[in-house]
């Protein structure tokens, strides 16, 4: 190298040096947007509208985790939108469950991981925070939650449901669940998130390794080793968006 300058913002994309997200962060914001402004509880909507507003400039991109699932930028609201269509299409089958409840917790589930982890200046998590090592996201988001009920006035009964829903949704004690979850949409959450990072974690996995061949084991999902089928096109891409 015999010269050399630092380039200027219009002269590269980060997206061609670190790994992003498929949708762009303001088309998945205004899509959870269109379903919170349809909501009939508005109690709900307001919490849940002035919290995105709130966290608005943050959460277009950011990542949902340091390694493993959605550690992109715009990850967070990847994950957050794909749980928010898994949640729509088990509420169309089972008509008990009580479907803004559980879409509030959904789109309000990781909002503390903005106050979790801190960025490098590409974008990408490079640690945690102090506050973030000591309490953690699913602590800190009921805090945040129980605040922004108590100053828009939301019943308490509501605060604490939503509370519950942030600080079970790691299902168990041993994966950082402070309580296990103790109704239904909160059980329904935790399985959803599980779930969609379950997914994820598997297609990356599996889609760097030919046909017929197994991957090393993966710490994540109990040390197993997965194998690719061939049958279809594995890539970690969840069809998110309507239309």
């Amino acid at each position: 190298i015999q010269r050399m300058r630092p380039a200027t913002e219009d002269e590269f994309d980060m997206a061609d040096f670190v790994k992003t997200s498929d949708y762009s962060g303001n088309d998945m914001l205004d899509s959870i947007i269109r379903l919170v402004n349809d909501f009939e509880d508005e109690e709900l909507k307001m919490v849940v509208l002035s919290m995105l507003r709130d966290n608005q400039e943050r959460i277009l991109t950011f990542p949902a985790a340091e390694k493993l699932h959605h550690a992109m930028t715009g990850g967070l609201l990847y994950h957050t939108l794909s749980i928010v269509r898994l949640a729509d299409c088990v509420c169309s089958i089972y008509p008990s469950i009580d479907r803004e409840l559980l879409l509030a917790g959904a789109i309000l589930h990781d909002i503390a991981k903005l106050r979790e982890y801190s960025l490098s200046p590409a974008g990408t998590v490079d640690g945690h925070t102090l506050e973030g090592m000591l309490l953690g996201h699913l602590v800190m988001g009921a805090e945040d939650v129980g605040r922004k009920c108590d100053e828009l006035g939301v019943t308490p009964e509501k605060k604490y449901l939503l509370q519950h829903m942030l600080i079970s949704h790691h299902g168990k004690l041993e994966f950082g669940a402070a309580v296990r979850p103790a109704f239904i949409e909160a059980e329904i959450l935790s399985q959803l998130d599980l779930l969609d990072a379950n997914i994820y974690e598997m297609a990356d996995a599996v889609k760097d390794v030919e046909q017929g061949e197994f991957t090393g084991r993966l710490w994540m999902l109990d040390n197993r080793k997965l194998y690719n089928h061939g049958r279809v096109d594995v890539e970690p891409k969840a069809n998110i968006m309507e239309g």
